[in-house]
Parts: structure tokens; C-alpha cells; sequence
């Protein structure tokens, strides 16, 4: 009439992690897939192109940005050269990465001002942002 459970012959001695792998492989390919949107939502500038980039990984990055116009950008807020002080007298320079988007109408003069202004705080590792060059 009724089935009778034995413990001993129909114990479970393994665990399918099946499931959970397809769960963590689609997690992985959305988070791949939507990072490319995240990278750089900053001011819209329009960069150099460059056959050869390298990635930065260093943890501790700041940025900034030049447009067509020549003005400086900070956080995406506009700034004089002159008001970096304000933004960076507490920032401790070890390890620290600056990236430097600018327009590729922008000056070299005016790239050259932002470096050494940054290097008055003790700041001399710098990453170009540009795009790959169309194969």
C-alpha cells in the first residue's frame, strides 16, 4: 500500500551543481556584456585612435578630461587649473593612476599644463585614453 523509505539503500551522496553553473556562466556573460557600457561615462570628447592600448591596473585611478574647447573636467565638473588644489591636497600620490581623456582637437599645450600641475602633487603615472584604431 504505502512505499516504504529505507535510509540506508536511497541516500543522496552527491550534490549536482549543474544549475548553478549555468547560473554563474550567464551572471559572467551579462556582466561582460554590460561592463563595456559602464567604462567611461564621462565628457563626451573625441579621442585620438592608437593601434597599441594598454590596460591599467592599478586600483587607485583619477580622472580627468579635455574637450574641443580646451576646458578641464574633474568628476565631470568643469575646473580652472588653478582650483586643482582644492580637489587635491589630501590625495596621498602612492599608487595612485591618473587617466587623461582629451579631445584629439585639444592642444599638446594644454595636455602638458594638466601634467604639470599634477605633478606638483607628486603626481607622474599617467594613462592616455583613446580609442583602437579600426583595423
Amino acid at each position: 500500500m504505502g512505499a516504504k523509505w529505507n535510509d540506508d539503500e536511497d541516500s543522496i551522496t552527491d550534490i549536482n551543481i549543474t544549475p548553478l553553473v549555468d547560473v554563474v556562466l550567464v551572471l559572467l556573460v551579462i556582466f561582460m556584456v554590460t561592463a563595456n557600457f559602464i567604462v567611461n561615462k564621462g565628457i563626451p570628447v573625441s579621442l585620438p585612435k592608437a593601434s597599441q592600448t594598454e590596460k591599467s591596473l592599478k586600483n587607485k585611478q583619477i580622472a580627468f578630461s579635455i574637450d574641443n574647447e580646451e576646458n578641464y573636467y574633474y568628476n565631470n565638473h568643469k575646473i580652472k587649473l588653478y582650483e586643482l588644489n582644492t580637489y587635491l591636497s589630501g590625495i596621498d600620490p602612492n599608487g595612485v593612476i591618473v587617466s587623461i581623456s582629451a579631445d584629439k582637437k585639444a592642444s599638446y599645450d594644454s595636455v602638458v599644463k594638466l601634467m604639470d600641475y599634477l605633478r606638483a602633487f607628486h603626481l607622474s603615472d599617467f594613462n592616455f585614453i583613446m580609442d583602437n584604431a579600426p583595423k
